[in-house]
């Protein structure tokens, strides 16, 4: 899962199989899953017959205050066995935390949980050795 910063609309959450490398993601044709430029060329074609783009799982607008997705996360501990693959992310602007799953190549399950973990400043994760992750403020 990568979390993928838009142009100035959008921002997108794109999935890239292990091992996959060279994946055009739609830079300067889309932001998300919409147009974004006139540009008539991508590296690998035409922004009208984008042959090599891989269009995200799942993208959003900046409405709610947000802005730039943040970081990303898939909690792989024990603790919390409900949430055991459930990719963390947050956006930086609107001061939100989000949960969702990959499963048969679409982003599910898409929830805010801001309410029940946000620390008092601006989301930012560290993944820790034993696959827990931890919100924390980028605020002193």
């Amino acid at each position: 899962m990568i979390a993928d910063v838009g142009q100035s609309a959008r921002e997108e959450i794109d999935f890239a199989p292990a091992g996959t490398a060279g994946v055009n993601y739609g830079w300067r044709c889309f932001e998300g899953n919409l147009p974004y430029t006139s540009s008539s060329t991508t590296p690998c074609g035409t922004c009208a017959a984008p042959s090599c783009t891989v269009f995200p799982v799942y993208d959003y607008d900046h409405t709610l205050g947000r802005c730039s997705i943040t970081g990303g996360y898939i909690y792989r501990g024990c603790a919390i066995p409900d949430l055991r693959g459930t990719y963390f992310f947050g956006d930086y602007c609107g001061r939100q935390i989000y949960t969702g799953r990959f499963q048969g190549g679409l982003f599910v399950g898409m929830r805010d949980r801001t309410a029940e973990v946000a620390p008092s400043g601006p989301p930012s994760g560290t993944s820790r050795a034993s696959g827990r992750t931890r919100a924390e403020s980028s605020t002193s």
